[in-house]
């Protein structure tokens, strides 16, 4: 087991909240998932465009909150990095924000740094919806169908390629 998935089962067992990707809360109704992408991690600068960059950063997000059941609706950006990537930063943004306005996600706030590389870190919320129609890996039952994108496996194949 991997150091990653240790610490998400400690926190699993002592918060009920935690869900499959995301967190469901009772008082405003609301799925809420958060995702990292971090230079030479998730993405490298000599082979990634800004526009890749942000079609990943919200792509990642979206998804759990839409395999979840719900409908994205809010989210909080957080972007660390070093003064040298401004402009292409700048143009992660720009692009980001355009896939905001495409898919009507409103951007309500986060956090700005320095750092010595690209840090982005994503926060999407939900609309309201009732916790009886979240979708739930755990409450999937024989003959259920699963959809998957087409293109399974490309991730790993362009990464292989680059690499």
């Amino acid at each position: 087991m991997s150091y990653e998935q240790t610490i998400i089962n400690y926190f699993s067992k002592k918060y009920k909240k935690i869900g499959d990707d995301c967190a469901y809360i009772n008082t405003t109704k609301q799925l809420i998932s958060s995702d990292t992408l971090v230079e030479n991690k998730h993405f490298d600068l000599k082979h990634f465009t800004p526009q890749n960059i942000a079609h990943r950063l919200f792509l990642s997000n979206y998804s759990d909150i839409q395999s979840s059941g719900g409908v994205p609706k809010y989210v909080l950006l957080n972007i660390s990095f070093p003064n040298k990537n401004y402009e292409f930063v700048q143009k992660i943004i720009t692009n980001f924000h355009s896939i905001c306005l495409k898919n009507k996600v409103e951007i309500i706030g986060g956090d700005t740094t320095s750092s010595e590389k690209i840090f982005l870190s994503l926060t999407i919320i939900s609309g309201k919806i009732k916790n009886n129609r979240i979708i739930k890996r755990s409450n999937a039952k024989v003959d259920d169908k699963i959809y998957t994108f087409s293109g399974i496996g490309y991730s790993k194949l362009g990464y292989l390629t680059l690499y």
